[in-house]
């Protein structure tokens, strides 16, 4: 830590200034004297400052501290605010240390009194070193932050995906982390925190460093819904930095192969006469195949149970398995099994059909007409991460987008890319807000709590 020290009144001067006026009013009697040496006095006792002047390399914070006899005050700010530190005139008599801050604002650090042109000068030359050592100190912590932006990264990223391995998150993720590494110099690295419907995995990443080097990717359910279920430690609006929104998709109607019904209309036929029999796979309570299961119970007038689990992956084992009976769940995650035979696919929820799979008709073709849901996925960074780390996290996963191989691959799991304004930091924030003020009110007006 750097230290300067401006004292505006010397103390040496001042305990002189002291001694002779008391001395004086030791042997001065008369009453009216006695009053305005008394004035004079107080000016001495206020008059004597310092101001001392800090700048913390470590923290990137420069510190104000004014002391007097009488009171004392410090400010602190951060190094990044200040554009400039001047002297300026206050009046003819007046000169006044100011700060003046990247947002415009001029904030007064001292002041003192100016007696003529010879006054002013010395004055001037008793701020210089603590004008020239803050100014010094900015200009220091500017080259710093050019260069920690430069050396971005300089290790291993981390992508934390919320849910079990195999998942769709997992499968976008696990696409993206090579494109991206390779555009950021850096290595990508797809890690799991998993449990909770994905809230454990977002909570990671908000109590991570803001550097960069830990990222979560998530969908609509864990960045959306959840916030609407789960007594949440975290905002999902101000404790994360939005850095794009990387693929969208909607979801599909499926059962398994060997169930009974052969279409959609056969499907909530047997539902409803048999209520209460069959079992809907979820991801875990409050995931976007919970939801789209709600919206389809709604719809339908149908009764079933709900069975969650620890994401898609073990739900659709189950499906497959005939442990379940059929779930909603989203096409990159179904449609190799739909391929394979191993579950019947009987809508996509969507207004057109999938140009991956476009044997599979639409909820309006296949008679429940209006069952459009979709599920978006983004890549969220601590708050509070520079500028210039998102915009570079920002230009890899545009620069993934754009690849060829990546476009085709999502392509073939379902998923759509959104538009280029979308995959903007900005963009993905003011998405995701729209998004909550639109399903929360749902969610706790159907009354979901967690499990």
């Amino acid at each position: 830590m750097k230290e300067i020290v401006y004292r505006q009144y010397p103390y040496w001067l001042w305990l002189v200034g002291l001694a002779i006026l008391t001395l004086a009013a030791a042997v001065i009697d008369d009453i009216w004297d006695r009053t305005l040496l008394a004035v004079i006095g107080m000016g001495f006792i206020v008059l004597p400052s310092t101001l001392t002047v800090t700048i913390d390399r470590r923290s990137g914070v420069v510190g104000v501290h004014r002391r007097s006899l009488l009171q004392s005050g410090s400010k602190e700010f951060p190094l990044r605010d200040i554009a400039s530190v001047n002297v300026a005139e206050e009046r003819q008599r007046l000169y006044r240390v100011q700060l003046v801050l990247r947002s415009g604002d001029v904030v007064p650090l001292d002041k003192g009194p100016s007696v003529g042109k010879a006054r002013k000068q010395r004055a001037a030359e008793r701020l210089r070193d603590t004008l020239h050592g803050l100014l010094a100190a900015l200009l220091l912590f500017a080259c710093m932050d050019d260069g920690k932006a430069q050396a971005y990264p300089s290790r291993p990223i981390t992508m934390v995906v919320p849910f079990a391995a195999g998942g769709p998150v997992d499968t976008i993720a696990r696409l993206l982390a090579m494109p991206m590494g390779k555009q950021l110099g850096q290595t990508v690295v797809v890690d799991y925190t998993t449990g909770a419907s994905g809230t454990l995995g977002v909570g990671r990443v908000v109590r991570a460093a803001p550097d960069g080097y830990t990222l979560s990717i998530g969908h609509w359910s864990t960045h959306v819904i959840n916030g609407a279920i789960y007594p949440l430690q975290y905002d999902l609006l101000t404790d994360l930095q939005p850095l794009g929104m990387i693929a969208t998709n909607p979801m599909v109607i499926v059962a398994g192969s060997t169930f009974q019904a052969t279409n959609l209309k056969e499907l909530v036929a047997w539902l409803r006469e048999n209520p209460d029999k069959a079992s809907l796979g979820t991801a875990g309570v409050g995931s976007s195949t919970h939801m789209a299961g709600l919206y389809f119970q709604s719809e339908t007038g149908t009764r079933f149970q709900y069975v969650p689990y620890r994401g898609s992956a073990p739900a659709l084992q189950d499906l497959i398995g005939g442990r379940i009976q059929f779930m909603v769940d989203q096409a990159s995650n179904s449609l190799p099994q739909i391929r394979g035979g191993r579950i019947r696919a009987y809508a996509v929820t969507s207004k057109t059909r999938l140009s991956a799979a476009p044997d599979i008709p639409t909820v309006d073709e296949a008679g429940l007409p209006g069952l459009y849901i979709a599920v978006w996925y983004g890549i969220w960074a601590p708050k509070g991460t520079p500028h210039d780390v998102v915009a570079k996290l920002n230009g890899s996963i545009v620069a993934a987008l754009a690849d060829e191989t990546v476009r085709k691959r999502l392509g073939d799991l379902g998923q759509e890319i959104p538009p280029r304004e979308q995959q903007t930091p900005e963009g993905l924030g003011a998405f995701q807000k729209a998004e909550i003020e639109k399903w929360w009110p749902m969610v706790k007006a159907a009354g979901i709590r967690p499990e």
